[in-house]
């Protein structure tokens, strides 16, 4: 009797709290989701913005000639008008070395 009881118990009980554990299990499952889309779409804007630099300094040169364009680069980056960074991945500008290494 005391097993049937409890059994019958746990049962209601699960019952009664399935629908809240499924709940909880999908919007955690969103919510992970959603972090990875946001991370990921937020670090790819950096580096696309970085490639759309590299090709305005490309088309850029292929007006101006690529010795003025790297010169102007070299000027810049000597007078500091463009401070640099270590570490460029969550920057919009590539490093005036890479600029200047992507002309060539």
């Amino acid at each position: 009797m005391h097993l049937c009881i409890r059994y019958a118990f746990c049962n209601t009980f699960l019952l009664t709290i399935s629908p809240y554990l499924i709940s909880l299990t999908s919007l955690f499952t969103t919510l992970i989701i959603s972090l990875i889309l946001y991370v990921s779409s937020f670090t790819l804007h950096f580096v696309f913005s970085q490639r759309r630099e590299l090709s305005a300094d490309r088309f850029a040169s292929s007006f101006v000639g690529k010795e003025c364009a790297k010169e102007t680069l070299s000027i810049l980056q000597e007078q500091k008008l463009v401070p640099e960074k270590s570490y460029s991945l969550f920057e919009t500008h590539p490093s005036i070395k890479k600029r200047i290494e992507n002309i060539s």
